[in-house]
């Protein structure tokens, strides 16, 4: 009948007022670097696009988009666009991210710090275990991420150490450099199984598979030392870093987090991603000594925008440069720059090799007022570290850092 007729009528101009305008803001998004990130759930990005548009922002106004579960839903938009037989097809992807945000740090001092990018960082300590020569020059080697290969790097002169972090099966953030221990007898153990008591005997276990220096084995003739030979410490827990290391060493703090391939392959589970890092985050603001200087990084931008969204006072950087991961932001640069620009990340970190073959996008970076800080092999060559320093580099994060210093004169 006639009055079907009109509320068909009507219901199709509103759909198609509707569909005008959902188009108009994917067009509007598509603008915006490709990726954007917002506040609010993908329900009401969508049922509310049009109100928010603002053609003289990079940015979408989220403040009225607060869910009432106390949880932030982080909507992703991703445009995958490529010709086909000579028609452009665009894919839309939506990837939506739930934060939550229940941590109470319960301090009165939480509050966006000026960051000054430090020049040298010392890589896992005082250098990992595969890189105790640089050409000609070797080193009395620490074993990485340990507090004594910490205390060695600060006095080199490494204004920050890099290390990485793990949760054990009791909520621990402990520092490691694998997912997994491995042990003499071959066996692997994921650290997200082990109790930090286990963590600390099994990865102390690991360790006798390799000789350590002493006394009867010490040989301190340089020309004749091998990477076999170190001087080893246990490893330590978050914790223990911020209550046993000077406040005068910064902390670049690296959060290791799986990704499906890797659970799959080692066949281990880990925490939901929010208690992961809320674990990571509650030590942080309840140890550290508010003049500390901290950084926060990771190859997954999950963790990232986690880190970014939950706190505030320290910055976050993207790290970018393996080539096996499934996330493009951690493959190559241009796309850890954008990112890091969408999300309002501080910067990227990527592996040298990348940079020094995409100068451009360096500049890029820094026209966009980010950090860009870099790590890999090439960084224990003096003459390379002294090239990224001269476009626009801030921070190295580097296995020799008293051979580099000395070579640079840097203060």
């Amino acid at each position: 009948n006639n009055n079907n007729n009109n509320n068909n009528n009507n219901n199709n101009n509103n759909n198609r007022k509707n569909e005008e305008e959902f188009f108009e803001f994917f067009f509007y998004l598509s603008q915006l670097n490709q990726i954007l990130f917002t506040h609010i759930p993908i329900e009401q990005l969508i049922n509310n696009s049009n109100s928010n548009l603002n053609s003289n922002s990079n940015s979408i106004n989220t403040n009225n988009y607060i869910t009432s579960d106390n949880r932030t839903h982080i909507c992703c938009l991703f445009l995958k666009s490529y010709d086909t037989i000579n028609q452009f097809v665009t894919y839309l992807q939506f990837i939506t991210l739930i934060i939550n945000n229940s941590i109470d740090f319960n301090t009165n001092w939480i509050s966006k710090i000026i960051f000054r990018p430090p020049k040298l960082v010392g890589h896992r300590g005082s250098g990992s275990e595969r890189a105790a020569t640089a050409g000609n020059f070797r080193r009395t080697h620490f074993r990485e991420n340990t507090l004594l290969s910490f205390y060695n790097a600060a006095l080199c002169g490494a204004e920050f150490v890099e290390f990485d972090v793990h949760i054990t099966k009791d909520n621990v953030p402990v520092i490691y450099h694998d997912f997994v221990i491995k042990t003499d007898n071959q066996l692997h153990v994921s650290i997200a199984s082990l109790t930090e008591n286990q963590f600390k005997t099994l990865s102390e276990i690991s360790q006798q598979r390799i000789q350590r220096l002493n006394e009867s084995t010490c040989d301190f003739n340089l020309k004749k030392r091998t990477h076999n030979y170190f001087l080893n410490d246990f490893a330590p827990t978050l914790k223990e870093c911020f209550e046993l290391l000077s406040i005068t060493i910064g902390f670049n703090i690296e959060i290791k987090y799986p990704t499906k391939a890797q659970l799959n392959d080692l066949n281990f589970q880990v925490k939901c991603l929010n208690d992961y890092v809320d674990c990571v985050l509650k030590i942080v603001f309840k140890y550290t000594n508010q003049n500390r200087p901290i950084m926060f990084s990771s190859f997954d931008p999950d963790v990232c925008l986690m880190l970014n969204f939950k706190q505030s006072r320290y910055p976050v950087l993207q790290l970018t440069g393996e080539t096996k991961s499934p996330n493009l932001q951690s493959q190559t640069l241009i796309d850890a720059i954008e990112f890091a620009k969408s999300a309002k990340l501080a910067g990227i970190v990527s592996n040298s090799k990348l940079v020094l073959s995409n100068l451009e996008d360096v500049n890029y970076a820094k026209q966009n007022n980010l950090i860009v800080c870099t790590w890999g092999a090439l960084n224990n060559d003096p003459q390379s570290v002294e090239y990224q320093f001269n476009h626009q580099v801030d921070t190295i994060i580097l296995d020799h850092i008293k051979f580099v210093k000395k070579a640079l004169d840097i203060k």
